[in-house]
């Protein structure tokens, strides 16, 4: 389903059955080692209810790190699906790769 605001075409999709929380996002950060721990991992979900910590893994990089904690928060949480991330200033964040709601942008001319 395709609608025009503004001059802005939205993609909108219907909501998908038998799923919780798709409007949800998963949000990663790298937790530097202090006297007592190891560098870490935390993922935390939008609403800051459910969050996982993580040891840092050194046989990965810093990409797999981010996705392990986000794949043991979405499991812990029951969440199943596919996930897209992207970086930010401090971490990674994740959503459902099927949202009902998504854009387009067309390449400037």
């Amino acid at each position: 389903m395709s609608k025009r605001v503004g001059g802005i075409g939205i993609l909108t999709k219907p909501k998908p059955k038998n799923r919780k929380n798709t409007m949800q996002t998963i949000t990663t950060k790298f937790l530097p080692a202090t006297d007592h721990k190891d560098g870490r991992i935390k993922a935390i979900n939008s609403f800051g209810t459910s969050s996982v910590t993580l040891s840092w893994d050194d046989s990965l990089n810093v990409e797999q790190n981010h996705i392990l904690a986000a794949q043991a928060l979405a499991k812990k949480l029951g969440w199943a699906g596919k996930f897209v991330g992207g970086g930010t200033k401090d971490g990674f964040v994740f959503c459902f790769s099927d949202s009902r709601i998504t854009f387009e942008v067309e390449a400037a001319q």
